[in-house]
């Protein structure tokens, strides 16, 4: 088995992840940059170690945070977390971590219920995505020989829409097609940036991990949006406030005439930290800070 990455999905070695490389800062800044307290960065557990932690402590019905396992790798810091870290609160808005200038990252992840999304960010900002065989160019100049590879493959779409695979004829080609396109589509993507991982260590948990979820949660709080407000678009009727907390910096305004809604931005009141539940059965595990 080697060290690229098509060994993820064609072993099964990983069962839904979210993998970040990141080229022009090291591993350890890398975690802390997605949520991990500095001083657990400097003094990590191995994999083995930080499972062996969370079965002690934590119930068997219970989520317990985040944990990151990362290490450095051809050139590449990288980060593996379970998926559910890239819809946490802290990953989302602004408070979502931002690469810095003069970094490049590859983020893929596999929810184990969508294809794979991959998506490639130079200084912060993303170039290039890949989602349900179609790429998505941001920025010229990054990616066209990857995109022509990806084609080459029958792994991505090409330029015109028309399908890569056979629209008559042999089914069970088009089957076969499919089973081995992941693989594909991880070689390939590997081999352009030079991704890596030590696939041996990783399967024998020797690296090091960190809980990436922070032990405080920023929630923010908003009041509800103010009036007058605009008549309605569709009737021209008067809107009245119906929930005055719909969604993250919204309200939900209703027509009192046709019952048509709309959203309508509330302004920010506070940011109120509050203890992670996540980390009730961790207490005095890492950094000093009361979850109780």
């Amino acid at each position: 088995m080697g060290d690229g990455l098509e060994w993820i999905e064609k072993h099964g070695a990983v069962e839904g992840y979210y993998l970040t490389f990141a080229q022009g800062m090291s591993a350890r800044d890398l975690v802390v940059l997605l949520g991990a307290a500095p001083e657990e960065a400097a003094a990590p557990r191995t994999t083995a170690e930080m499972h062996g932690l969370l079965h002690e402590k934590v119930p068997w019905q219970d989520t317990p945070p985040d944990v990151a396992t990362f290490g450095e790798c051809g050139g590449w810091a990288f980060a593996l977390e379970p998926p559910s870290a890239w819809t946490r609160g802290d990953r989302l808005g602004e408070q979502a971590p931002r690469m810095p200038e003069g970094t490049r990252s590859v983020t893929i992840l596999d929810t184990t219920m969508d294809p794979p999304q991959l998506t490639y960010a130079v200084d912060g900002t993303t170039v290039w995505q890949y989602h349900e065989g179609v790429t998505y160019t941001y920025r010229s100049g990054h990616t066209e020989q990857l995109d022509a590879r990806l084609v080459a493959a029958r792994v991505a779409m090409p330029e015109n829409g028309e399908p890569y695979w056979p629209t008559s004829g042999d089914e069970d080609e088009h089957e076969d097609d499919e089973v081995g396109k992941e693989p594909r589509l991880f070689r390939i993507v590997a081999e352009h940036f030079g991704l890596r991982l030590p696939t041996g260590a990783l399967l024998a948990q020797e690296l090091p991990a960190v809980f990436t979820e922070p032990r405080l949660l920023r929630i923010p709080r908003y009041d509800p949006a103010p009036g007058p407000y605009a008549p309605c678009a569709h009737c021209g009727g008067a809107m009245r406030l119906a929930a005055p907390e719909w969604g993250p910096g919204h309200s939900l305004l209703t027509c009192e005439s046709c019952e048509e809604s709309r959203a309508e931005e509330a302004p920010l009141r506070e940011i109120e930290e509050i203890p992670n539940p996540a980390y009730r059965h961790l207490d005095g595990i890492g950094p000093g800070v009361s979850n109780g």
